[in-house]
């Protein structure tokens, strides 16, 4: 036979242990699921975007341009789901990104891209390329800065040797990537005069390096019963063996090589070569690489300085892997590295080995570290916040639910439902793999105040039956039947909202899907919490003493009757389990292979059950079960009993103390009743007042009902007035304490010169009491992680600077780079950029795109376009991609005098790479490292235009010409990069935003630049975050609009009405009126966490609606007229409708006060909730009914 609902609702009263033990293991189960939960900032966000990154060295923009980004962009347009194509290529450097449509499975769309890429053909001098995928996830959790009085390249090696090895062996650590220093090379610089007069080419050089450093494994040889290994060990030990190497022979034989490459005219040998034989022939000379270059150990060109308060350091960035948790990893680290005064790591290991920091303050006593950024700590600080603002609002609702029911037993059952619920979430957080993070907890915190709403309405029901004069039993009972269809429509509504985030494109539906899941497990879990809990605990008799009986006399009283009862059911659990001759009997009845007819603690079988004889084997069973019937009888009770035992003679101590303290707790009640007293008295008369004045205005409502529809008509049509006039951007930046300010010399500049120009800068900023920590990283590197970052060079330098502790504030960081601003006018040879730290967009806020063909009119239009743009007011920081880049010596080659020399292009072109490059043929192993060996001209021979022109180019028939015969040089000035986007060549102008208005400012700006004057081909749009923006915003309204058809589908279908529902989302507009004026009036401008905070409000706001319709159709079920049952459900319903509203609203309010880290992301959407909550509360309770009796036509 089938359970009603109604029977599966009273379990949980018939069976309170079952009940009690199932929600245990839904809290120990889901405390064990948060422990094993990932703990980050942000959920995953996985981008649908790939970078194809490909380095052509030391090609000019348009090179880079015409032989591998145009050639990518032909090949990967056809690849499936692509949305948009756009290459940026710059000195060297090729960089195609890709962007999908979002869901689009970016591991097939990696293998399609790499598919079709090696069909590319390119230049041999290309390096393969590399697909790269950009994640926010792949920013490092920690920077890290060395430095001391170590030597720049001894102090690098240590980051590499020690800490880098030392931090990648700790648990969770993908990587850590090392910049700054000066990393060692062998360079090999050739005396081009003496070099010809030996008859040798650079190429013979690097050919005879790279065959003479070589070990090859020879086999292995057997002797008798040994065998041996054979390796041929040739490798450069040093430079002085380098040297020593043999490039050539002159005079007598000569060597193949030297005697085909000096040809019939072989010239003299130079002074101090000739009469060299060392055992050769009559004549011959080694000719060694000593005699015509200097071999020596020399530093690679920097390419990234990097400064901790302008004192020259190395930089470590370490990277966590995908899964780890964030906070953890990085405490590792600290803790490993002493960063921390409370963290710091022991002076020996377990195994008696000095621990790292002891064995580096040893080793290099002379090296210091500092923490550059830890964005961990505010991950951690963040997170903290949110759980705070959860606790805070949780204890806000149980004080709010005890001014309406002046009942600590009340409370105290509200207060277990919220913890109960918030813990049982994380079970299906886990399945779900949803970590813990500012989305997932601002859920939580944004659920806490609607978690207790239903266990709030179901213990009111129930409340209500007891003053009705219902047993306690009974009244639970009747209590959860009368509103358990009203909350169950009422959590599916809220939950049903969250549905459409899956169809919410771009950025939005990504950083949302966390929250939503979290917000609808909590309102489930809660909603199972208030049918089987919550009647569970309001259905016993224990009851504690309110505010005015005595406190002290009670509780000792009422751990005396508790005691008490457990002294009773003991007594009857050892009568029925303790006797030795109850288990003998059984285990006769076992023995005869039937079932005892009283089974010891299980009671006795039925008379039809007993006179049932077991089958066969299930006799056999109970026969060979039967001799251990008396030991396994004997061993439970012993374990019971002394469990018993042991809780006897707790609760005797626990009486013994409150005896004892009968004192204290007297004392307390004093206190309580002081504090709590007068504002019950307040909120009562308060509440009176509302109550005896809300029935009269509703029923003057009910009699003026076209007054009231037109008075609201009115308000939406002022609202959707006011609706323009708030601004929107796409998501509000997160301060976290530091940000970036971009500094750019004129492109050509050299690093050291770019370093010598941000020094004055660096004691600018230091000088600025507000600041504590600026590091500068002067030039770049090519690197994976800075995929989709815009290319930096030389000329390029990027200072973070860290606020002070104790001034890390939202107006201290705006004034600071407000000054720095005002002071960096003065540099006039530099462009500035400030930047805050972006955990959701890698595109520029205002990006305007100029689209055509010709880079120099694209330079003049994008010109006039920074021009006008400079004079729109709330933008900073205007930029053109359209800048003059490297000079470029450009050598234009005379094929017809090429050709007349024997010469082909592609080899001279070659030679004039080598010898102003240089090539590394080989490299140098010493130890576990492994140094470049660099073969180049003498670089103080190769330092100007004329230089170049008079470089020897060795002709087949032995002489040599210069450079200048052969080829025509100029020097010009070529593009910084060339953008495509769509295979078409476009110019940016970016800036940045000051205010908060992106639509506004993103319309003045089009507004500006519709009047220049474009040539035919030419167009000009808007990119960047506006585009984001509006993508976002038009897949949310839709969501909306598909939420609010959700919840009238569920409410239709638990109403079995198409009218009531109908009337039910009248309260969606009441509450929207409120959410205008609110954010109209903070000045908050429309993002996607406004649009979210809409979308869940348009759940909520229907829940008071629901509870009031729902009981004036059961009024008029029972016989009562229309008007009568709307004015009595609104007096009924007014106290749980009040209640669920306060503890919502005070729930929220610690997270829309905006306090803490991570508050800019969670207070625009407490707001919002707040206000439409209130204001459609308001509304509901007089407008809803209103509406009912003009739509319900029924008496």
């Amino acid at each position: 036979m089938s359970q009603s609902p109604a029977d599966s609702l009273r379990l949980s009263i018939r069976r309170p242990v079952t009940m009690a033990m199932v929600f245990l293991g839904a809290v120990v189960f889901g405390l064990k699921s948060y422990q094993q939960l990932p703990l980050n900032l942000m959920p995953e966000l996985s981008y649908p975007t790939l970078t194809v990154r490909t380095e052509y060295p030391e090609a000019a923009p348009e090179e880079v341009e015409n032989f591998v980004s145009r050639p990518l962009e032909e090949a990967l347009g056809t690849v499936g789901n692509l949305v948009e194509i756009r290459s940026v290529s710059s000195a060297g450097l090729s960089e195609v990104m890709l962007e999908f449509t979002w869901g689009t499975d970016m591991d097939f769309a990696s293998l399609d891209v790499r598919e079709k890429m090696d069909r590319v053909q390119m230049p041999e001098e290309v390096e393969r390329p590399m697909i790269l995928r950009y994640n926010p996830a792949l920013d490092p959790i920690l920077r890290i800065g060395l430095y001391g009085d170590l030597d720049l390249a001894e102090l690098r090696r240590v980051a590499e040797k020690e800490w880098k090895r030392e931090i990648e062996g700790l648990p969770g650590v993908a990587s850590v990537k090392i910049k700054g220093g000066f990393e060692e090379e062998v360079l090999v610089e050739i005396d081009e005069a003496r070099l010809a007069q030996a008859g040798v080419t650079m190429s013979q050089v690097a050919q005879r390096l790279a065959q003479e450093n070589i070990n090859l494994a020879g086999g292995s040889l057997r002797e008798g019963g040994a065998q041996y290994l054979v390796r041929t060990l040739n490798e450069f030990a040093d430079p002085e063996e380098i040297g020593a190497v043999v490039v050539g022979r002159r005079g007598g034989q000569g060597t193949a090589e030297t005697q085909q490459s000096a040809g019939p005219a072989a010239t003299p040998l130079p002074p101090g070569l000739a009469g060299r034989s060392g055992g050769l022939g009559q004549g011959e000379a080694e000719i060694r690489l000593r005699d015509v270059a200097t071999v020596r150990w020399a530093r690679k060109k920097q390419q990234v300085i990097t400064r901790i308060n302008g004192r020259e350091s190395v930089e470590l960035e370490v990277y966590k892997e995908a899964d780890s948790n964030t906070v953890r990893v990085a405490q590792a680290v600290k803790k490993t590295l002493g960063l921390e005064e409370a963290e710091t790591s022991p002076s020996r290991s377990d195994d008696g080995r000095l621990g790292f920091q002891a064995r580096m303050a040893r080793d290099y006593p002379g090296v210091r570290t500092e923490l550059i950024s830890d964005p961990a700590r505010f991950v951690a600080s963040a997170i903290r916040e949110v759980r705070s603002t959860a606790v805070q609002g949780g204890a806000l609702a149980l004080l709010i639910l005890f001014l309406f029911l002046r009942d600590w037993k009340s409370a105290l059952i509200i207060g277990v439902s919220i913890p109960v619920s918030v813990v049982a979430t994380f079970i299906p957080m886990m399945i779900f793999g949803v970590s813990l993070n500012l989305m997932s907890l601002g859920g939580l915190a944004l659920g806490v105040g609607m978690l207790v709403d239903n266990s709030i309405v179901v213990l009111e029901s129930i409340f209500r039956c007891r003053e009705e004069g219902d047993p306690v039993v009974t009244a639970a009972n009747r209590g959860v039947g009368e509103v358990g269809s009203a909350i169950m429509a009422s959590t599916l509504t809220t939950v049903a909202v969250f549905f459409p985030i899956v169809f919410v494109k771009g950025i939005a539906g990504q950083l949302f899907r966390d929250l939503a899941l979290t917000v609808s497990f909590s309102l489930l879990a809660s909603l199972l919490v208030a049918f089987y809990l919550v009647p569970m605990l309001a259905s016993r008799q224990v009851r504690l003493p309110g505010l005015g009986e005595g406190l002290a006399e009670g509780v000792p009283k009422n751990l005396s009757a508790v005691l008490a009862g457990w002294a009773a059911a003991a007594r009857v659990w050892l009568y029925r389990n303790g006797r030795p001759s109850g288990w003998l009997e059984d285990a006769r009845a076992y023995l005869s292979g039937r079932f005892p007819a009283a089974s010891a603690g299980f009671g006795p079988l039925s008379p039809k059950e007993s006179a049932r004889r077991p089958g066969k084997i299930l006799s056999l069973v109970l026969r060979l079960y039967g001799p251990c019937h008396p030991v396994l009888e004997a061993a439970r009770f012993l374990v019971f009993g002394l469990l018993g035992g042991l809780c006897a003679v707790a609760g005797g101590a626990i009486l013994v103390l409150a005896r004892l303290m009968e004192p204290a707790l007297g004392a307390v009640k004093s206190a309580v009743a002081m504090v709590f007293r007068p504002i019950l008295v307040l909120f009562e008369r308060g509440f009176r007042f509302v109550s005896g004045v809300y029935p009269k205005l509703l029923g003057l409502a009910l009699g003026r009902q076209v007054a009231v529809v037109a008075l609201c008509l009115i308000l939406v049509a002022h609202c959707l007035y006011l609706l323009p006039g708030l601004g929107t951007e796409l998501i509000p930046r997160i301060r976290q304490g530091q940000f970036n300010l971009k500094v750019e010399k004129p492109v050509g500049t050299p690093v050291e010169e770019t370093s010598r120009a941000v020094e004055p800068i660096e004691e600018a900023i230091l000088a600025d009491p507000r600041s504590g920590t600026v590091f500068a990283e002067i030039g770049s590197e090519t690197s994976g992680q800075e995929a989709e970052k815009e290319r930096a060079g030389e000329n390029t330098a990027v200072l973070t600077i860290v606020l002070r502790q104790d001034r890390k504030d939202l107006r201290e960081e705006d004034a600071l780079m407000e000054s720095l601003r005002h002071r960096l006018r003065d540099f006039v040879d530099a462009e500035f950029e400030f930047e805050l730290p972006s955990l959701f967009s890698f595109k520029t806020p205002v990006e305007v795109e100029i689209e055509g063909n010709d880079l120099e009119e694209l330079r003049r239009i994008a010109s006039q376009v920074e021009a006008r743009m400079r004079e729109v007011a709330d933008i900073a920081d205007v930029r053109s991609s359209a800048r003059p880049g490297n000079p470029e010596i450009q050598v234009l080659f005379d094929r017809d005098r090429l050709a007349r020399f024997g010469l082909e292009v592609n080899a001279v072109a070659a030679l004039v790479q080598s010898k102003v490059l240089g090539t590394v043929p080989t490299k140098l192993s010493k130890g576990e490292d492994r140094y470049d060996i660099r073969v180049r001209a003498d670089r103080s021979l190769m330092q100007t235009v004329e230089d170049l022109q008079n470089l020897r180019v060795d002709l087949p028939r032995g002489a040599s010409v210069p450079l200048s015969s052969l080829a025509e040089m100029r020097v010009r000035p070529g593009p910084s990069e060339v953008r495509r986007v769509g295979q078409r060549r476009v110019a940016v102008v970016t800036a940045n935003l000051t205010g908060t208005d992106l639509g506004a400012v993103s319309r003045e700006i089009l507004e500006k630049v519709r009047s220049i004057d474009l040539p035919p081909g030419y167009g000009i749009s808007l990119a960047g975050q506006n585009r984001e923006m509006q993508t976002s915003f038009e897949s949310l309204r839709f969501a909306l609009l598909l939420s609010i058809f959700l919840v009238y589908i569920v409410m239709a279908s638990q109403f079995e009405s198409l009218l009531h529902p109908f009337v039910i989302l009248f309260s969606i507009p009441l509450g929207l009126i409120g959410v205008v004026y609110v954010l109209y009036g903070l000045g908050i401008p429309l993002s996607v966490v406004v649009f979210i905070g809409v979308i869940l409000l348009g759940g909520i706001m229907v829940n008071n609606a629901i509870v009031l319709v729902d009981y004036v159709n059961t009024l008029r079920r029972r016989g009562m007229a229309k008007t009568e049952a709307l004015v009595l459900a609104g007096r009924v319903r007014l106290r749980p409708i009040l209640m669920t509203t306060g503890t919502t609203v005070l729930g929220l309010l610690p997270m829309a006060l905006g306090l803490g880290e991570g508050a800019e992301i969670r207070m625009p959407m407490a707001v919002v909730v707040i206000a439409g909550l209130v204001c459609s509360t308001v509304l509901t309770l007089v407008v809803i009914p209103v509406v009912y009796s003009l739509l319900d036509r029924g008496r």
